[in-house]
């Protein structure tokens, strides 16, 4: 029987998740909502941030071991900086010196 897409989104696993209180190792799901919110995320975009995050900090970042991965992005070449420098918008108005705010 040929697999189509309906029937490989079910295979993937789910995790069931349960909020306790805040404390040093828990969330509550009152601050999890509002970080998800200033994120703009909803909140399985939240808990896979979340997690990458985790990961990248307990493996290093450099441990990867899925090929379909993203990858980091490269650095940007001094043509490619030049380029969105002058696009940027130009400040307006009077420059003000920092030494004349104090």
């Amino acid at each position: 029987m040929p697999t189509t897409s309906k029937s490989v989104a079910t295979k993937r696993k789910s995790l069931l998740f349960k909020f306790k209180d805040d404390t040093v190792t828990t969330v509550s799901h009152e601050t999890f909502s509002e970080v998800a919110k200033t994120l703009g995320f909803n909140e399985t975009q939240t808990l896979h941030l979340a997690i990458a995050r985790l990961r990248d900090e307990v493996f290093g970042g450099g441990q990867r071991k899925a090929a379909d991965e993203e990858q980091p992005y490269p650095t940007l070449t001094a043509g490619q900086l030049l380029d969105i420098r002058s696009r940027a918008p130009k400040p307006r108005g009077k420059r003000v010196r920092k030494e004349s705010l104090f």
